[in-house]
């Protein structure tokens, strides 16, 4: 018999202002030159050619549909691709592996929605073999109307996490023989 591995993926809220990662303080600095004293700047005033090239591999872009809610993948970074094993581009957060770590990334990009403002998350998948891996993501919304979120944008830092555990989910070493 073969049984699926269990996973825990959880998050929490950080400080914008107790990440200690440069990257991140560059573009949450770009987004604010573009929000000047709007909501959140529309998705039209973004311009890849000002986010430092070695972090766009580590960018996400969600569109978000109001109707049904969701959130379609417009643009996965490549670092994102290799490390987790899966192209994300036109698709749902609810098609992400595992079910569970797509859970708390929906809940992440619901909560940035909500609040309509930046946020950094922790995030933490712990899968069964009890190896924490462990990451941050700026969530910034952009607005086209000026009142909704259409699009989030994130600079996801897993590297380490990766580095630390390089298997794929559904690659044969992902499942425990019971047998």
């Amino acid at each position: 018999m073969v049984k699926e591995r269990g996973l825990n993926a959880t998050y929490e809220r950080m400080s914008v202002g107790d990440v200690d990662n440069p990257d991140v303080s560059t573009i949450m600095a770009y987004w604010e030159a573009l929000r000047g004293g709007r909501l959140a700047p529309p998705w039209a005033a973004f311009d890849w050619s000002e986010i430092p090239t070695h972090c766009i591999q580590n960018v996400t872009v969600v569109d978000v549909s109001p109707d049904p809610f969701d959130f379609i993948y417009r643009f996965w970074g490549t670092n994102l691709a290799q490390g987790q094993k899966q192209e994300m581009t036109g698709y749902s957060v609810r098609a992400l592996k595992p079910r569970e770590e797509g859970v708390s990334i929906f809940n992440q990009f619901a909560e940035v929605c909500e609040a309509r403002k930046p946020i950094v998350f922790r995030s933490s998948v712990k899968g069964w073999m009890q190896v924490d891996l462990v990451g941050i993501a700026l969530r910034m919304p952009f607005s086209d109307d000026g009142k909704d979120v259409s699009h989030i944008v994130s600079c996801v830092d897993f590297q380490q996490a990766y580095s630390v555990l390089e298997l794929s989910l559904d690659d044969p070493w992902s499942r425990v023989d019971t047998d």
